[in-house]
């Protein structure tokens, strides 16, 4: 028979089990009877590596722990606080609160100075008009060529045609006929006042050819060299000795030389009825910068800017090719500018005088509402609210606001751009 182990959940030491296997087959005990074995308590180490078993705590233990734990933690951060005092918050605070910025206030520009576009115009010449036909029907000329740039005046020399002097008279002289002693009309009556205006005539224009009329007539034409025509009953004015020009005071920009035959196509004479000059079209505002007689800066194409004056204001348009409505600014083209450039290089005409200067203030300062236009007028107490200035905007440019000098403002004060207090 086979040796039988205990059948319960005893351990049985290796010792023990050694000296059974050495001992050899046992003798067979009898049926019924038990085999003593020796049984050792069960030990806390393991049998193989010496390594004590772990403990475990109870789970309601663990928890039981954690908690005081954390309570601990509580505690002791609420007495760490209430020793300190409250964390200070003052960076949150003046991060989220308005910062306050002031400016004073200036003197500005009330506007930015004023500058047109303009053109150059090429002079414009009128024909010299005989106002009768040389002896024989032929009107040659045989002398008294001017000069061109000579001025032409009333009652001037116009040239010799034909042997014969011609005299310059504006337009609005309606000469047609020959005039001598007793003669009456209103042609009489401009001639008159022609040749005061010429310093021939010392007399109140009453349109009647009387002796003073007749002796003006004759000095002017010894003042040229020639003898005045009889005009029966005296001598007078032939029609045939007189010529049309615009107007007195005229530059002679063209003559005829000598031996050239007066007709349509070769007058006598060219003049300059208008002279080249600079166009501009001003708005309604700009005018202002541009009345007859001010002083201009002109540049034309890319040189220097020339000192000009302005010659006269037009009405204001509202018709004109390509052209916004406005007045027409007519500059004096300089002397030393250039002609040859007139319609192909741009011109710009700006104003010499100095922009008027008025109170200023950033743009940022100006507050709108239902109730109107308003600043905030720093206040020099902190604890005190800023005086809100009622205000009228009469311009801006440049980041700032012109305001009317009514407003109430000095120079200096200290006007709220942000953070206002307004209680």
């Amino acid at each position: 028979m086979s040796n039988e182990f205990p059948t319960d959940q005893t351990a049985v030491s290796p010792a023990q089990l050694g000296a059974v296997v050495a001992s050899g087959p046992a003798a067979e005990p009898e049926f019924g009877r038990e085999v003593p074995v020796a049984v050792e308590p069960p030990s806390t180490e393991d049998a193989d590596s010496g390594v004590a078993r772990r403990r475990r705590f109870p789970r309601s233990q663990v928890l039981a722990l954690i908690g005081a734990l954390i309570l601990g933690l509580f505690l002791g951060g609420l007495v760490v606080s209430l020793i300190n005092g409250s964390p200070d918050t003052s960076p949150i605070d003046n991060a989220q609160a308005d910062i306050r910025v002031t400016a004073p206030v200036e003197n500005k520009p009330v506007r930015a100075p004023y500058s047109l576009s303009g053109s150059v115009s090429l002079p414009e010449l009128a024909n010299v008009r005989l106002n009768g036909q040389g002896s024989g029907g032929v009107s040659l000329v045989t002398g008294g060529v001017h000069e061109l740039g000579d001025v032409i005046n009333t009652g001037d020399l116009v040239a010799e045609v034909s042997g014969e002097p011609i005299f310059a008279f504006p337009f609005d002289v309606p000469l047609y006929r020959d005039l001598g002693y007793g003669n009456s009309g209103n042609d009489v009556r401009q001639l008159q006042v022609a040749l005061v205006a010429a310093g021939l005539l010392d007399m109140e224009p009453d349109g009647w050819f009387g002796w003073g009329t007749v002796y003006a007539v004759q000095d002017m034409y010894s003042r040229a060299g020639y003898k005045a025509p009889e005009i029966y009953p005296s001598r007078g004015l032939s029609l045939s000795h007189t010529a049309t020009i615009p107007v007195s005071g005229l530059a002679v920009a063209a003559t005829s030389p000598v031996g050239t035959t007066i007709d349509a196509d070769h007058p006598v004479m060219k003049v300059v009825a208008a002279p080249a000059a600079i166009t501009a079209r001003a708005d309604m505002l700009q005018a202002s910068g541009f009345k007859a007689g001010t002083d201009v800066l002109v540049q034309i194409g890319s040189t220097a800017p020339i000192k000009s004056t302005v010659v006269s204001v037009s009405e204001f348009k509202t018709d004109g090719t390509n052209q916004p409505p406005g007045y027409d600014v007519v500059i004096a083209l300089p002397a030393d500018a250039r002609v040859s450039d007139a319609g192909y290089d741009p011109v710009i005409v700006s104003e010499v005088a100095t922009v008027p200067l008025g109170q200023a203030v950033p743009l940022s300062a100006i507050r709108q509402g239902g109730n109107g236009t308003y600043v905030y007028k720093a206040s020099t107490d902190a604890k005190s609210p800023d005086a809100r200035v009622d205000v009228r905007v009469t311009s801006q440019g440049s980041g700032y606001a012109i305001l009317d000098d009514t407003a109430g403002l000095a120079l200096g004060d200290q006007i709220v751009l942000s953070g206002e207090r307004t209680r």
